[in-house]
């Protein structure tokens, strides 16, 4: 009898302790809403896919298997790879395995730059419904895959062709840097500027190497990339961060609904999520520059809490990569050097 008490009475102690829990995180996330974050789906409306977005997507999707054409997929590098470590260690030869033919890899790279060249001429942005990081950097590997393809051709022809033929790649190439961004998290705008910074180089290399396309480039091919604000990057990063530990729920006709968890351990991490990002995003939220963003990051950084997962594990809540953001400004340095170099205006 006194063990069913006491079962009982330990059963209720931690029903209360969960509900306090809860209790504190939805308050936590009501403070996170009075600031101006996202805190539900319908705090963050997400474009919905257009009749261009989705043709987008299928030619990307068109371009990528070309890609992949007589290529291994990467399961199967991975397998040879380890097959091939293990015959090393056994003192054996790797196994000789069919590889593309040299004309095999000419039709490919042919229907592959043709099939860039309809991407390059799309309008609009990328929209689709992901909010994991990992899906961020599958989205923007092909891509970036592309825009190489595109800069070495670019410069293996530049002399071979009119300088207007090539001003018509630059005009695809600047098509895919606008495509390596996603959405508007951090991570997605992190690969847009590293494109950038690619693609303004190979202006200047290519208009250095000759003067003709040089006296052919416009303004415009050095104009800034579209970028959301920072205030919806911080909005978006919180939102993605949130959909990954929310319980979601959704019902016939009815949007998908975000929902909290009820174990107690990721109620207290959601709380300690929207305590750090109220008081970060409170005083970064009006930023203009990479380098404002950091200098109010590491101004508000020493009032943030860190969050122990474990004895050996933490971290601190809220956006902790603007701890040194400034060196994200030199893609728009870079931009303004070119112009300088070019002697546009």
């Amino acid at each position: 009898m006194k063990l069913f008490a006491f079962a009982v009475s330990l059963t209720l102690a931690n029903a209360v302790f969960a509900h306090d829990a809860k209790s504190d995180c939805q308050r936590a996330l009501d403070a996170a809403k009075r600031v101006g974050l996202p805190i539900s789906p319908n705090d963050f409306p997400v474009a919905t896919p257009t009749k261009d977005s989705i043709l987008l997507e299928k030619l990307i999707a068109k371009a990528e298997k070309i890609m992949r054409r007589n290529q291994p997929s990467l399961g199967e590098s991975i397998s040879n790879d380890l097959d091939d470590l293990d015959r090393k260690r056994k003192g054996k030869p790797p196994i000789v395995r069919k590889a593309e033919t040299a004309a095999q890899k000419e039709a490919r790279m042919r229907d592959l730059l043709i099939a860039i060249q309809e991407i390059g001429k799309t309008k609009g942005p990328r929209i689709s419904p992901s909010s994991d990081v990992g899906d961020v950097f599958v989205a923007n590997s092909s891509i970036k895959a592309f825009l190489t393809y595109q800069v070495e051709g670019i410069e293996k022809t530049s002399r071979a062709i009119t300088p207007g033929e090539t001003i018509k790649k630059l005009r695809i190439a600047r098509r895919l840097v606008e495509l390596t961004r996603k959405d508007a998290t951090a991570i997605s705008l992190m690969m847009l500027l590293a494109s950038e910074q690619k693609y303004y180089a190979l202006v200047a290399r290519i208009c250095q190497a000759n003067p003709t396309i040089r006296k052919a480039m416009t303004i415009d091919l050095l104009a800034p990339f579209p970028k959301p604000s920072f205030d919806r990057m911080l909005q978006e990063e919180f939102a993605h961060r949130l959909s990954n530990v929310m319980v979601k729920s959704s019902r016939k006709g009815k949007p998908v609904a975000w929902n909290l968890p009820k174990d107690t351990q990721t109620l207290k991490f959601i709380e300690a999520e929207a305590k750090g990002w109220t008081v970060s995003y409170g005083a970064m939220k009006g930023c203009r520059t990479w380098k404002e963003l950091e200098d109010r990051y590491k101004a508000v950084a020493p009032k943030l809490n860190s969050y122990k997962f474990s004895k050996d594990d933490e971290l601190v809540p809220g956006p902790a990569w603007a701890e040194s953001a400034s060196r994200l400004d030199k893609a728009e340095a870079k931009r303004l050097e070119t112009i300088k170099l070019l002697g546009l205006r």
